[in-house]
């Protein structure tokens, strides 16, 4: 977002309280973009690109456990519930439970 020429994003505790952010925001975020894109400020792809270039995370596969749908079905919900594709609402669910585990362990 900005405001005045200046980008104004809010520094995040969690990835969650990111992901809400995003959310809360979407249509503000998406005014932005396409103002920017009729202006010839931005073009298609870029910020993928962008994301692209900077991603430095890993990727993890994980198995059902012979599960199947069900397995990824409540999770898929959830996400639906809050807006988010499902795999940023399971990054954001296991990095609140390592916190907190970090946490405990701190005590």
């Amino acid at each position: 977002m900005t405001h005045r020429g200046e980008r104004i994003l809010p520094k995040f505790e969690t990835a969650a309280e990111e992901a809400q952010w995003w959310h809360d925001n979407r249509d503000r975020v998406e005014d932005v973009l396409i103002h920017a894109m009729n202006k010839g400020i931005i073009r298609l792809g870029t910020a993928q690109r962008l994301i692209n270039e900077a991603r430095t995370s890993r990727n993890v596969t994980l198995t059902d456990g012979g599960n199947g749908p069900r397995f990824l079905d409540p999770v898929r919900r959830r996400a639906g519930e809050k807006g988010l594709p499902y795999q940023t609402h399971i990054r954001s669910l296991l990095h609140e439970a390592l916190t907190e585990r970090e946490r405990g362990r701190a005590k």
